[in-house]
């Protein structure tokens, strides 16, 4: 349903055939195909289908630039410099990609995704009118990004790649917003200067929290874990994923909740308590909050 059901009611009849023509010939695609692709005063945006077993290995390029799947899908990600990830991707959500640094992505089942690249005067144009400094090479990686606003851009963006008559959308400020939201949503300036974790740090603690997403977890914990004061922790935590340890947790909470209601035949009651959450009231407010709907539309969906 996902991205047909959604496009219907933006794309004009041209631009729907057009659509529907690829997924009829779905399988006659092999490995990894680009659909469409367009080149822009911010950079460049590519469509692409990619079949599951197929494999994406992305040399470093000079360009921060972000994925939204527009299907449900299973990834295996490898960041140069970053530890393997095994990611279920609900369609719609996001994931930002350092500049600079080589990927290698195994589709697990098949995907449509849209892939954008910011061109680096772009970047600096933002950032004088932001008011920052960008450092796009020392951003780190972020997936799962859930949120409506990235439903959003992908149809902002969808449109006139397949619909000629709506070129005259105004694509930098598309650019401009998503990179906005990034920034509003993940505190992501504060990935371009300041101290920051090291690797192997940021590693041990992201996998402390996965391990224990069913407890409850707190600054502390955390920064013994990472073998550093609370204060320094949560600076360097800050600076280096673009958000407050809490918040990160909380992200790492709905993920695991997003997985296990569309995965699993847990109740949502036993789902809030294996994510950690004090109760099914919070754990619906804070769902609702980040998805927009609560898990009991969601897992219905």
């Amino acid at each position: 349903m996902g991205i047909l059901y959604c496009l219907k009611s933006l794309m004009e009849h041209e631009a729907m055939n057009k659509i529907n023509s690829f997924f009829k010939n779905w399988k006659s695609h092999e490995g990894v195909t680009t659909i469409k692709q367009i080149e822009a005063h911010f950079g460049s945006i590519v469509l692409s289908l990619e079949k599951a077993g197929s494999v994406i290995v992305q040399p470093p390029v000079d360009k921060l630039w972000f994925s939204i799947a527009l299907l449900d899908t299973k990834i295996d990600r490898k960041v140069e410099n970053w530890h393997l990830e095994k990611m279920k991707i609900a369609a719609f959500n996001a994931s930002i990609n350092p500049q600079g640094r080589a990927l290698k992505a195994s589709y697990l089942e098949d995907c449509m995704s849209i892939h954008v690249f910011f061109d680096p005067s772009f970047l600096n144009e933002f950032a004088e009118e932001m008011g920052c400094k960008i450092d796009a090479s020392k951003v780190y990686p972020i997936h799962g990004i859930h949120n409506q606003q990235f439903s959003a851009v992908a149809k902002s963006i969808l449109m006139p790649l397949f619909a000629p008559d709506m070129q005259s959308l105004r694509l930098d400020e598309t650019m401009q917003g998503a990179l906005r939201y990034i920034c509003d949503m993940y505190d992501i300036k504060s990935c371009f200067y300041g101290a920051r974790m090291s690797k192997p740090q940021l590693q041990r603690v992201c996998e402390y929290i996965d391990e224990n997403i069913s407890e409850k977890l707190t600054v502390e914990d955390l920064a013994q874990v990472a073998r550093q004061n609370r204060t320094a922790f949560s600076t360097k935590f800050k600076n280096t994923v673009g958000m407050t340890p809490h918040k990160f947790i909380i992200q790492r909470r709905i993920a695991r909740a997003e997985d296990l209601l569309r995965n699993s035949k847990h109740t949502i009651t036993e789902i809030s308590a294996i994510c950690g959450f004090s109760d099914l009231a919070h754990f619906c407010h804070v769902f609702k909050r980040c998805h927009g709907v609560s898990p009991q539309q969601f897992n219905k969906e």
